[in-house]
C-alpha cells in the first residue's frame, strides 16, 4: 500500500507520477472497518459535507475508483485534510500495474 510515509515515496514522486500516466493503471480506495464505523456514526468533523453517493459506497465496503491526481496529491502531502483523513483510513490499490509503481520506490 502506498502512503506519503512509505519508504521511497518522497524521493520518487516524479517517477511515480510518470508511471501513473499509464492509462491501464486504475486507482481504487477501499475503506477500513474503522472508517466505515466513523461514516455510519456521521459525527466526525472531517466527514461533514461528504456527498451522499460517496458515503453510501464507502459504507458498503466496496472499492471506489479515485483520480490519479488525488493519489499524487496525497503522496506529495498536498491533499486537503478531509480527503487525507479518508485515504489514511483505508487501503489504496493499484490495478494494472504489474507492481511497476511499487518497484519504483523499492
Amino acid at each position: 500500500m502506498l502512503t506519503p510515509n512509505s519508504p521511497g515515496v518522497k524521493d520518487n514522486l516524479e517517477k511515480i507520477k510518470s508511471k501513473l500516466r499509464d492509462k491501464n493503471i486504475k486507482v481504487y480506495f477501499l475503506p477500513s472497518q474503522i472508517l466505515i464505523k466513523i461514516l455510519i456514526n456521521g459525527k466526525h468533523p472531517l466527514i461533514q459535507g461528504m456527498p451522499e453517493s460517496f458515503l453510501s459506497i464507502l459504507i458498503s465496503g466496496k472499492g471506489l475508483l479515485i483520480q490519479k491526481r488525488l493519489l499524487f496529491s496525497y503522496l506529495s502531502g498536498d491533499l486537503d485534510k478531509k480527503n487525507e483523513f479518508i485515504l489514511n483510513n483505508g487501503e489504496i490499490r493499484l490495478l494494472g500495474t504489474d507492481q511497476s509503481i511499487i518497484n519504483t520506490i523499492q
